[in-house]
């Protein structure tokens, strides 16, 4: 759905990869949500397609609880993704949140399926 309604139309490709990491990050994180103004306001769209979609669900009868189906979309770790695809080193980017490596590790290697099955 967030291809179809062009969500990821005119972003520079680091920021539709770290737009992307709110889709695979599903851990619990306390970090502040990224400053930068294209990339708020494009999960600020996931989200409201991720309502949509819930909504769909629960009419056809697919028992699921629409906040809970939101708050799934975590954007916790856009920066520390776009950190990443800057080429920033791997301490540098730890020290941008409060995880834990295999956590930030996982996301990534996560976030490199995705991106490799939407390029297919």
């Amino acid at each position: 759905e967030i291809v179809f309604q062009n969500v990821f139309e005119g972003m520079e490709s680091n920021h539709i990869i770290a737009l992307c990491s709110c889709l695979v990050f599903d851990e619990k994180s306390e970090d502040p949500i990224t400053s930068n103004p294209e990339l708020m306001k494009a999960f600020d769209t996931i989200k409201g397609i991720a309502r949509n979609v819930g909504e769909i669900m629960v009419e056809c009868k697919i028992p699921i609880d629409i906040e809970e189906y939101i708050a799934k979309v975590k954007p916790q770790l856009m920066d520390v993704v776009l950190a990443w695809l800057e080429g920033k080193r791997f301490y540098e980017i730890m020290n941008q949140c409060n995880l834990y490596e295999g956590s930030v590790v996982r996301v990534i290697r996560r976030l490199e399926e995705l991106v490799r099955e939407m390029a297919s």
